[in-house]
């Protein structure tokens, strides 16, 4: 604020509907072939705060599309090793409500069956990968993008595209930070049922913007599927 509305008071009308609602959760599941007791789990929210084009829906056209492929895949007699578990939750914006309902229902066999769980909530606002993971599944990150496109070469991985980008040479060593946060359906996994997780995003170039936390966007009437289109990720470079 400008120094002239320094101590200035304002008033804030807030009005609410308060209702109850039914939010559920949707969940789809592949069975191990060798390990079917053992649980690798993929989701995300669907509820939003206004439109929801980033937050959650970038996150839930990625599982979408992950369920679509191994869908197919499954059609050929493919089986996984261990039970692929994919779970769309309902009312996170709430406390996240779908996650940690499920992960308290079903606590002791997914923290004796549990091997992981990846989480895609902000999955894209920007081209650059920003993990975070749990220690034990920390070093999967970095080869996964060595087997992933690049979004400006697609003769290159996304590992060189990120290499690059850092400028650090042979000297690059991607970061996969262990401090995963309680902002997502993750958490509950992790701090109640002792479960691995990951929590995937790409964000925007902090070369190109410097100061800028998260994305502007978040949470407001304007992280609509335009902005996606033409601000975000023009042309699907990134996102596809």
């Amino acid at each position: 604020f400008i120094d002239a509305y320094k101590g200035g008071k304002i008033t804030v009308e807030v009005n609410n509907m308060l209702q109850q609602r039914v939010s559920s959760n949707v969940i789809g599941i592949i069975y191990g072939e060798v390990e079917p007791d053992r649980y690798v789990m993929l989701g995300n929210h669907r509820d939003a705060w206004g439109f929801g084009a980033v937050d959650p829906s970038s996150g839930t056209a990625q599982l979408m599309e992950v369920v679509r492929v191994l869908g197919e895949k499954k059609k050929t007699g493919w089986r996984p090793r261990r039970t692929m578990m994919f779970l769309s939750w309902g009312a996170e914006e709430f406390s996240l409500c779908g996650s940690r309902e499920f992960v308290e229902q079903y606590e002791i066999e997914l923290s004796e069956r549990g091997v992981g769980y990846v989480n895609t909530d902000i999955c894209m606002v920007g081209p650059i990968l920003y993990p975070t993971a749990s220690p034990t599944l920390g070093d999967l990150i970095v080869e996964a993008t060595k087997d992933v496109t690049s979004p400006v070469n697609d003769d290159e991985s996304y590992y060189d595209f990120w290499k690059k980008w850092s400028e650090a040479g042979e000297n690059f060593a991607p970061e996969v930070s262990p401090f995963v946060g309680a902002g997502s359906d993750h958490a509950t996994f992790l701090f109640y049922a002792g479960v691995p997780v990951m929590d995937i995003m790409f964000e925007a170039d902090e070369k190109l913007y410097p100061d800028m936390s998260g994305y502007p966007a978040y949470h407001t009437g304007f992280e609509t599927f335009d902005l996606v289109d033409k601000v975000y990720d023009p042309e699907w470079k990134t996102f596809r």
